[in-house]
């Protein structure tokens, strides 16, 4: 498994849609334009014909960094247009088959992944391609699986959270979910808000609004209230008033685009997870954290959309501790930060020390109150985020 064996294979998969060899390289290993491949011939040649990659691409891929972002490159550019089924079997055989790799390499990477969990399959993918590079620039040499030259540890195979800022982890998997729930066959195929809403099931959709009043008395939209707010809202209601479907339109508004193509994630965006109560367990309660004051419940159940699998009871300790942790600094950060806020507007407020004081003491205290301020409110976004 050589790199221009795994370059070749990986750009077969695609060249029916025209990324011939320059693309291939401005999609692996830049962040440019494919209209600037012209730039890349030479470069993707290269590659292509049994070079290994140069030094400048190494020093960039070759760090936990820049690994990750080479990981983000491929699952953002090269996964949707590839059969996962056919790439998987193809870099699989040359893994099993590769006389340079040796046996528990080729374990760690064969079991770092799942197919259906992108970022672990583009990591695979990555992995596969620095493996060749480095068995390039030692083919021809004595195959000593004891003296085998690249480390794994960058790599961080073994995780099974990848990538990202945990709060876009969150928003992906619920995203992931969320398509998954309308697939054919699953409870939400097809679905039609205004269909289910409406009596007779039609209207245009410029016309089908629902407002609600805020605490101010003032009139908007509920759907923007919800979107806005940065408080919990509960929705409660007789059976069959269309509170599920009110809560899939906002999934469908927050995951889906005009044209009902997956959204970009965009920072700020609230994290909408759909929860039903029937999904709690019976075992519930032998979750019940003393130190938290609650059971761990909807941490399991992130957990579980991270990991993409169906068992509360499976959630790996690595990510429940990740997004337990994730939950409990921004509340404790939070409340130190409204704390200050409290204590400087206090001072600021006393006129007595504002008489008093020199002025650059008192304009130090009011940037420090702005600071702080600041402070909260990028928590505050963080916890409307991570509890939406």
């Amino acid at each position: 498994m050589i790199l221009s064996e795994v370059i070749h294979f990986l750009q077969e998969q695609i060249a029916n849609v025209g990324i011939t060899n320059p693309v291939f390289y401005v999609m692996f290993f830049t962040d440019e334009d494919y209209e600037n491949s012209v730039f890349y011939i030479n470069a993707g040649n290269k590659i292509f014909s049994g070079r290994h990659l140069t030094d400048q691409i190494c020093g960039q891929i070759y760090s936990e960094k820049g690994f990750m972002h080479f990981v983000e490159r491929i699952e953002k550019k090269y996964l949707p247009l590839i059969n996962r089924n056919s790439v998987d079997r193809g870099l699989r055989n040359m893994v099993e088959s590769c006389e340079y790799l040796p046996d528990s390499y080729k374990k760690c990477l064969l079991t770092s992944y799942t197919l259906e969990n992108g970022l672990q399959f583009a990591r695979f993918i990555a992995a596969c391609i620095l493996c060749g590079n480095y068995n390039t620039a030692v083919a021809g040499k004595d195959k000593n699986q004891g003296d085998y030259g690249l480390g794994l540890d960058f790599m961080h195979l073994e995780r099974k959270i990848v990538s990202y800022s945990l709060p876009e982890q969150i928003w992906k998997a619920s995203q992931r979910a969320f398509f998954e729930s309308r697939k054919e066959g699953r409870r939400f195929h097809d679905l039609d808000i205004i269909s289910r809403l409406l009596p007779k099931g039609y209207v245009t959709e410029s016309n089908f609004k629902l407002r609600a009043r805020t605490e101010e008395g003032e009139i908007r939209s509920l759907f923007e209230i919800c979107r806005s707010s940065s408080r919990d809202i509960a929705v409660t209601g007789e059976g069959g008033i269309g509170k599920t479907t009110f809560l899939q339109q906002l999934l469908s508004d927050e995951f889906q685009d005009d044209e009902k193509k997956p959204a970009e994630y965009a920072t700020g965006n609230p994290i909408s997870i759909f929860i039903e109560l029937k999904q709690c367990p019976s075992q519930m309660e032998q979750w019940y954290e003393e130190k938290h004051k609650k059971t761990n419940f909807i941490s399991r159940f992130i957990g579980q959309l991270l990991e993409n699998h169906n068992t509360l009871d499976a959630v790996s300790d690595e990510t429940l501790t990740a997004v337990e942790k994730e939950l409990q600094r921004i509340a404790k950060e939070k409340a130190k930060a409204q704390k200050d806020v409290a204590m400087f507007e206090g001072k600021l407020s006393n006129e007595s020390f504002v008489a008093k004081a020199p002025e650059a003491v008192v304009n130090a205290e009011r940037a420090k109150l702005e600071k702080v301020k600041s402070l909260l409110a990028q928590l505050e976004e963080l916890e409307r985020k991570l509890k939406r």
